[in-house]
């Protein structure tokens, strides 16, 4: 394709025409082989802020446990805000039990996220990714508060002191983290599950039916865009077909007729 030029302006304009096409070219087949190769997961609950002003929400809780009890005693922040969902009909009570049914119905499938200790969570992801070998659920960043796993002994006795000194020597050689990974099999699978995936899928019209939008969008953008230039070039050719002639050419004009 060649095109010529007279006057630096028409090749400014030429050149600019090009660089803004190939952008849009290029952006598309970048955004094209992405939506086709990568899937973003969404993680929009990462805080209990997060889960407070989402209001389709819904908070499962364990009933008659000590966060309860820390949570309703708070007289504000973002753990009032939490207590103060259920006299809105946003908490949800039931047993512990009941939670693994609860994450593939309630969790799984409409706006419902369970609130628990760390290592219950962690079994639940852990179970169920055995199961489906697949990471469908993910854990928030934040912890709002911390509770300890120990030995309760009598206030005094002289046996407390030698099993605390034991206790603290299992927690910091590391093997009570070892014993306990162990006994819980995939429990770091999902421990940081990924926002975005590779997919690796036929291509069907479900897949692309997003770049197909885009594309008829940007064919019917382009259309209206030329119609548009054809409408304006053809004002500019009449406006100057139309141009009244000066008084000497008239003259001329009516000699060569005359003649």
């Amino acid at each position: 394709l060649s095109m010529k030029t007279s006057s630096g302006r028409e090749r400014l304009v030429v050149g600019g025409w090009m660089v803004v096409a190939m952008m849009l070219m290029w952006s598309y087949s970048g955004t094209l082989i992405s939506l086709l190769a990568v899937r973003h997961v969404p993680q929009p609950l990462q805080s209990i802020r997060d889960v407070v002003q989402d209001s389709s929400v819904t908070v499962i809780m364990e009933p008659g446990i000590i966060d309860n009890d820390i949570i309703s005693k708070i007289k504000s922040g973002d753990l009032k805000d939490l207590n103060d969902l259920k006299y809105v009909g946003r908490m949800k009570y039931q047993l512990a039990k009941e939670n693994p049914q609860s994450m593939n119905t309630l969790v799984r499938h409409q706006r419902h996220v369970i609130l628990g200790t760390t290592l219950s969570t962690n079994l639940l992801i852990a179970n169920l990714f055995a199961k489906t070998e697949k990471c469908d659920f993910y854990k928030a960043r934040q912890t709002f508060f911390i509770t300890h796993h120990c030995m309760i002994g009598q206030r005094g006795n002289p046996i407390v002191p030698a099993i605390s000194h034991r206790l603290r020597g299992l927690v910091e050689s590391g093997m009570y983290e070892h014993w306990l990974f162990n006994s819980i099999p995939f429990v770091t699978s999902c421990r940081l599950s990924p926002s975005k995936i590779t997919v690796k899928e036929a291509l069907t019209l479900k897949n692309l039916w997003g770049t197909l939008v885009l594309l008829a969008a940007g064919l019917l953008l382009a259309f209206a865009s030329f119609c548009l230039e054809l409408f304006l070039a053809n004002d500019v050719f009449v406006e100057f077909s139309l141009k009244v002639p000066s008084e000497r050419e008239v003259m001329n004009g009516t000699l060569e007729n005359s003649n």
